[in-house]
């Protein structure tokens, strides 16, 4: 790049005209007279009366041109030399033009100056006429030096967009290329939301959008994949590619189908699911897998039907190992059994291990980049190391991927009016098993009331961050002054009639 601009400068200072210069040159010097001092002339005013509008004006209209035109190429420049010597130069690409344009303006300064009536005390003279023009050329540095340095710069800027470039994904057949994955869905780049229900899904905070409808092409494309209850895991090379958000809007995405989901944030280190849906970390994955909860109490309604979210759990040392010590692979066959689709957030592939393990007990694996951010090496990486894990079951998900570059942007219309109540059905939460059946309905004639045995109550799953209180931890002694008033408010509103039948205390 540098050589061939400067190479260009150089056949510019050879294809350009040169210009044509000539120098005339009168003397300003006292008018003598008997009796009258002499008066210097002074250099600068000589300057000024040279291109002064005057003279100028005059010199234009004999020529035939305007005074801008004339004074574009003029040059005055006064030297001291015994009295005062005007220098006057024009310089044009016409030889000819030059000298008639430098003589002119030098004759009519020399006779403005001899008028005896505006001009007293001073006198002008010729002594230089007009030269023939010479050619005037500006040396070759003038054109080399910024040729070199603006391709010096033009040269090094091409490089690292080049180098950077050729790193970067190219679009989605070219991510297919490098990586061997199937890109099994696109989703345009969503813009930060704020105001209320900003951290929520796209999918519950514009249903009618186009992000909205890119998770329904998602769920589509996997829906024929999902044979029998199935976990998907949601994985991502680098950290802050969407892996959360693909996660949580997929989920939601499945619920609304009517299939029972199971949500678990498994980045235990850098959670961000118990935010989307405003849950706790007081309860979650590392509280069920260190055996403190149940996965029935600590799984929490993900703000629709036929959808529960188990958060990250509360922060404690060794977090990672538990993920890693085989009691998620029982929670998963658990969960497996009572809903249809388990879906896994995880953490970053290229960063920690977690989510290598968690990919070889899925069933399917999403590898989530994000198109402008994500590089080619670190998205052959991390495909590379799923496929090692989880061979045949890896497919990508890209982000933000223009269209001309194989990106699909869904064309809806936002803001549609909503189906009427009284049309729309209620909608059927299938958690059952979770939740613990319903209530039979009641009989139509009325039968004899039976003494039946006291029914065990089924653990109910937390609704919300206000829902899930704190265990509460006690000591021997706090424990025993419990009992007792429990026991003295039981006698204190027991009956007559319970105090005579209650067997005496041994």
């Amino acid at each position: 790049m540098t050589v061939v601009i400067t190479a260009g400068a150089f056949a510019v200072s050879l294809l350009e005209k040169p210009d044509h210069r000539s120098v005339a040159t009168a003397v300003a010097s006292p008018r003598l007279k008997p009796d009258v001092p002499a008066v210097a002339a002074n250099p600068g005013t000589e300057r000024e009366i040279a291109r002064s509008t005057t003279v100028l004006q005059t010199v234009a209209k004999g020529l035939g041109i305007s005074e801008e035109q004339l004074s574009r190429g003029l040059t005055v420049e006064p030297a001291d030399d015994g009295g005062v010597a005007v220098v006057f130069t024009y310089t044009d690409r016409n030889a000819t033009t030059a000298q008639q344009r430098a003589q002119a303006v030098a004759a009519e300064y020399v006779r403005y100056r001899n008028s005896s009536i505006t001009q007293y005390g001073i006198a002008a003279s010729l002594v230089s006429p007009a030269s023939r023009a010479e050619e005037q050329r500006r040396p070759l540095w003038v054109y080399l030096v910024p040729g070199a340095a603006l391709g010096l710069l033009l040269g090094l800027l091409s490089a690292v967009v080049l180098a950077r470039r050729r790193d970067r994904i190219r679009g989605r057949a070219d991510f297919e290329r490098a990586t061997g994955v199937p890109v099994l869905a696109t989703i345009p780049r969503a813009r930060r939301s704020r105001g209320p229900g900003a951290p929520l899904p796209v999918l519950l905070r514009s249903p009618d959008s186009a992000d909205a409808e890119s998770y329904r092409f998602l769920r589509a494309r996997l829906d024929p994949r999902l044979e029998g209850p199935s976990t998907v895991l949601v994985a991502g090379g680098r950290d802050g590619e969407g892996r959360s958000t693909v996660a949580a809007n997929l989920a939601v995405a499945l619920a609304q189908a009517g299939r029972r989901v199971a949500l678990i944030d498994t980045d235990v280190r850098n959670p961000a699911l118990h935010l989307m849906f405003d849950l706790s970390r007081d309860r979650g994955l590392t509280n069920v897998l260190a055996g403190e909860h149940s996965l029935a109490e600590t799984l929490a309604a993900g703000a629709i039907v036929n959808l529960r979210v188990l958060a990250a759990g509360a922060e404690r040392e060794g977090d990672p190992d538990l993920l890693a010590a085989g009691g998620l692979t029982g929670l998963l066959h658990e969960l497996k059994t009572q809903v249809d689709v388990v879906v896994l957030d995880s953490p970053a592939v290229l960063s920690v291990a977690d989510a290598l393990g968690l990919a070889a007990h899925s069933d399917h694996v999403l590898l989530v980049t994000d198109y402008r951010r994500g590089t080619r090496a670190a998205a052959v990486r991390a495909a590379g190391e799923l496929e090692q894990v989880a061979p045949g079951r890896v497919a990508a998900v890209l982000i933000g991927v223009p269209e001309r570059d194989g990106g699909l942007i869904p064309r809806t219309r936002s803001g549609r009016a909503p189906a009427p109540a009284a049309l729309a059905a209620p909608p059927v939460d299938r958690f059952a098993l979770l939740e613990g059946p319903a209530d039979p309905p009641p009989p139509p004639h009325p039968e004899p009331e039976k003494p039946a045995a006291p029914k065990p109550k089924q653990p109910r799953p937390a609704r919300a961050k206000a829902a899930i209180p704190k265990p509460r931890v006690y000591t021997s002694a706090a424990k025993a002054e419990a009992e007792a008033r429990v026991q003295a408010k039981a006698a204190a509103e027991a009956t007559p009639e319970e105090k005579e039948g209650a067997p005496a205390e041994k």
